[in-house]
């Protein structure tokens, strides 16, 4: 018989953090002009391997990603672009856009 043990807690799959690849979807590609939730498509129309970049800008733009970085390098004249990059930070205005655009799953006690 297989014992598991209560007392270690299981993640949770709403804890992990979102990407830009999990949003991306989330915006209308202003290269190819897909709908929300369609994948890109190459200009023969068949779906694209990888999202247009102008779609992962318009997420960006979207999440507060861009501001962000903006704000960073102008308190920092003299920083590198790489300077105005915080991991951390994306992170958090990822999952809080998650939470704002994404449908929850109904809980039933």
């Amino acid at each position: 018989m297989e014992r598991t043990d209560q007392s270690t807690p299981q993640p949770s799959p709403t804890a992990e953090p979102r990407t830009l690849d999990d949003l991306v979807a989330t915006v209308i590609c202003p290269a190819c002009r897909v709908p929300v939730g369609a994948r890109c498509v190459t200009r023969a129309g068949k779906p694209a391997r990888e999202s247009h970049g102008r779609r992962v800008e318009a997420l960006e733009q979207a999440v507060g990603i861009t501001q962000h970085r903006a704000a960073v390098r102008s308190q920092k004249p003299e920083a590198w672009w790489s300077n105005g990059v915080d991991r951390d930070a994306e992170a958090a205005l990822l999952s809080a856009y998650a939470a704002r655009t994404l449908p929850r799953p109904a809980v039933t006690a």
